[in-house]
C-alpha cells in the first residue's frame, strides 16, 4: 500500500495518456482518492498543519502546478487548498485544537493515535453537510486559541 502522500497526490493529479494507465495508477494507491485529488491536499494541509507533513511530500506538493489546476489566485499550495474550498482564517485554531484535545484524550485512555488517521477523520468530518468544526461559538474561539497557546509541542508534530 502506498502510504506517502505526495505520491498518491502525483498519482490522482497526474493526467495518463490511457485510461488503462489510469486505471493501473489508481490501483497503486487508496481507492479513496481516485480522482479526489483535492481530498489527498486537504489531508496534507492538516499533516503540515500539525508539523507532521514529511519534508520530501511537502516537496513534491510545492512542485505542482497547483495554481493552474484549481485556477486560484494564490500560488503557494497551502493556500491554493484554502482558497478553493474557502477555508477561514480560523482553520488552523480548529485543526490544532482538535488535535490536542483528541491526542490527550487519547493518551489518557493509553492508545497512540496517529496523525494520518487525525487527518483522515478531520477531513471526512469537515467535509460533512452541515459540519461546524470550524464554527465558533461565544467564547469558543478565545478558548481554543488559549488552549493552543498553553500547550508546547512534545515530538516533531506539534
Amino acid at each position: 500500500m502506498v502510504t506517502s502522500v505526495a505520491l498518491l497526490v502525483v498519482t490522482a493529479c497526474t493526467p495518463s495518456k490511457s485510461v488503462e494507465g489510469q486505471r493501473r495508477m489508481a490501483a497503486d494507491s487508496d481507492p479513496r482518492y481516485t480522482n479526489k485529488a483535492m481530498l489527498l491536499l486537504f489531508e496534507a494541509l492538516v499533516l503540515d498543519t500539525l508539523g507532521c507533513l514529511p519534508a520530501d511530500d511537502r516537496a513534491a506538493i510545492e512542485q505542482m502546478p497547483l495554481q493552474r489546476m484549481f485556477g486560484t489566485t494564490a500560488s503557494e499550495w497551502r493556500t491554493v487548498v484554502a482558497e478553493t474550498l474557502h477555508l477561514s482564517p480560523t482553520f488552523e485554531v480548529a485543526v490544532l485544537d482538535l488535535w490536542y484535545r483528541n491526542s490527550d484524550e487519547a493518551q489518557q485512555k493509553g492508545v497512540s493515535y496517529e496523525p494520518r488517521s487525525f487527518a483522515r477523520e478531520f477531513v471526512d468530518h469537515y467535509l460533512e453537510p452541515g459540519s461546524r468544526v470550524d464554527v465558533w461559538t461565544d467564547d469558543a474561539l478565545a478558548s481554543a486559541q488559549e488552549r493552543i497557546r498553553r500547550r508546547r509541542p512534545t515530538s516533531g508534530c506539534r
